[in-house]
């Protein structure tokens, strides 16, 4: 037993979990210089500090659990979800998302965003799905069978509205059908399909019942931020400039002018690393990068050398959570996307995000542990 436990915490992917840790560090440093002037800045940061600790543990418990058991009884864990994605609209709070219902209420000040949880779920069930189906991917109908089970919770997600989440669950499926060998084809053809879906709505939604108007104001002011200086264009227009006043080196830890004087809305969440880029510099978002690349490198060198089929398309929608993640947020933040909800993994402020977030990373270090099918035999 002893002999097992030791060979086991042995082969923990180190590198990973450095990259890990140093992102959470970067993202307590930074939530905390966001909020300076904050009255809920102390309150901030230790709630952010809990929910890490929170997310490490279930990392912990994650990285020694048979992730083959996890996705056998996924299809519990789904309707669990979809349960709670009906239950937010009809209860979830609103006052704190803008009109949009996507929180629970939890006691000590704490809320449960199921969204979040959907992203883990939906790796685990994609995984169990695509291993029955095998080659059978690889046909039309039964790729349109995986879209339909990530459908439900998407639509749900959507219907909060948190366009940006049902995306992010969409670039998992993505990843992982295309990682278990669905046609490029059919891959481009339903998402040609979903692009001119979007454009219809976009034309004929004359009500904004499905497109909101903040959602389409957030499209127009990425093509040109004058037409709404002060109101949806102002926080695209504020973060660019912050990205740009950090010039090489930053203008110190908590002496950013754009970010640290609140003209930057949403700089502990999703525009996060506009204080990143402004307080410390092209050194400091490089750095950043830096340690995400090593995080999908991790998952990609699973990918590559895991003989377990299972394992293979656990590490591929982990690295498609976390890539999609990155480049959608830093796109936001240097206006080369429309604004859509999409935090920095690991270091906007979210319980619910940062757990999740270390969950998925616990899961491929199970990925890793048990890439020989012998592993979890020891």
């Amino acid at each position: 037993m002893f002999h097992t436990v030791t060979r086991r915490l042995r082969d923990i992917d180190w590198v990973l979990m450095l990259a890990v840790l140093l992102l959470l560090g970067v993202g307590l440093a930074s939530i905390h210089y966001a909020t300076l002037n904050d009255a809920f800045e102390h309150k901030n940061v230790v709630k952010q500090a809990i929910s890490m600790a929170i997310g490490l543990g279930v990392l912990g418990v994650l990285t020694f659990t048979d992730y083959r058991n996890l996705s056998r009884t996924s299809l519990i864990f789904y309707w669990v979800v979809v349960f709670l994605l009906v239950v937010v609209l009809k209860l979830g709070d609103q006052a704190s998302a803008k009109g949009s219902a996507r929180w629970i209420k939890l006691p000590g000040g704490f809320n449960l965003q199921p969204s979040e949880l959907a992203k883990f779920v939906t790796i685990l069930v994609m995984g169990n799905f695509l291993v029955r189906v095998g080659d059978k991917i690889k046909e039309l109908p039964t790729l349109l069978r995986s879209l339909a089970l990530i459908g439900l919770p998407m639509l749900l997600i959507m219907k909060q509205p948190d366009l940006g989440t049902g995306l992010v669950v969409g670039a998992i499926w993505f990843g992982m059908t295309h990682l278990a060998g669905a046609k490029p084809a059919h891959l481009l053809g339903l998402l040609g399909a979903a692009i001119l879906l979007f454009g219809l709505i976009w034309r004929f939604d004359s009500h904004a019942k499905i497109i909101k108007q903040y959602q389409r104001e957030r499209v127009l002011v990425l093509i040109d931020p004058k037409i709404d200086p002060r109101g949806i264009g102002y926080q695209v227009k504020q973060g660019r400039l912050a990205v740009g006043a950090g010039q090489v080196t930053g203008q110190g830890l908590g002496q950013g002018l754009q970010t640290n004087s609140s003209h930057v809305p949403e700089n502990h969440t999703d525009f996060v690393f506009s204080v990143i880029a402004e307080e410390s510099g092209f050194v400091g978002s490089v750095g950043v990068l830096l340690l995400y690349l090593v995080l999908l490198w991790r998952a990609l060198v699973v990918v590559l050398e895991s003989e377990d089929y299972l394992g293979k398309l656990i590490a591929g929608g982990v690295a498609s959570l976390f890539g999609f993640h990155v480049i959608v947020n830093i796109a936001m933040n240097t206006a080369m996307a429309p604004v859509v909800g999409v935090p920095l993994p690991l270091i906007s402020y979210g319980g619910s995000a940062v757990i999740t977030n270390l969950a998925a990373i616990g899961l491929l270090m199970a990925a890793r542990l048990g890439r020989r099918k012998i592993e979890f035999n020891g």
